[in-house]
């Protein structure tokens, strides 16, 4: 999407149409308000048009749109002459709605190996500090019962974490 000092939408693709969901692009000219559904989108093209910083400047952000499952990353940046001054502003747009579930699915996965590792230590942990306690009850064959309990959880643990291994080398390709 291309802004001049105005606030005109001046150019735009069928991809940002699309995925901005714009309204009314048969009707050039219009403020860009016009033709974007999401405020936020242009409260930053503006604050990029009056910033006075004649630097490099740019805003980057994420964009739900009016599909609630669609992200997209918004990376906006002034259009400016020889002399620096603004003339309008340029949007880029990227659909990152993959990479957002992608991480969700991550954070999902990353809490439920976190309670699938913690449920079988804490109950190693207990039936170690039984038997070193000496509250085991003292026989020899009871300590062994929970140690062999211990030595069990223990084995599914090191099952789990090679399974761990294993998907963090099929994810960097390193896995036939």
């Amino acid at each position: 999407l291309v802004t001049n000092l105005e606030h005109q939408l001046v150019l735009w693709n069928a991809s940002a149409v699309r995925m901005l969901e714009l309204i009314g692009t048969d009707e050039p000219g219009k403020a860009i308000g016009h033709y974007l559904r999401d405020p936020v989108l242009v409260d930053s093209l503006e604050r990029i048009m009056n910033s006075k910083d004649e630097g490099f400047s740019m805003i980057s952000q994420e964009i739900r749109t009016a599909n609630p499952s669609s992200v997209l990353m918004a990376q906006m940046a002034p259009v400016r002459d020889e002399q620096g001054r603004v003339l309008g502003a340029v949007t880029v747009l990227r659909d990152i709605t993959k990479l957002k579930e992608i991480e969700k699915v991550k954070s999902q996965f990353v809490s439920m190996v976190a309670h699938e590792l913690r449920s079988p230590l804490a109950a190693i942990e207990g039936w170690l500090e039984v038997v070193l306690s000496g509250e085991a009850g003292g026989s020899e064959e009871q300590n062994r019962t929970w140690l062999l309990r211990a030595k069990a959880r223990a084995h599914s643990l090191l099952a789990l974490v090679t399974d761990l291994r294993a998907i963090n080398k099929l994810e960097a390709g390193k896995f036939a």
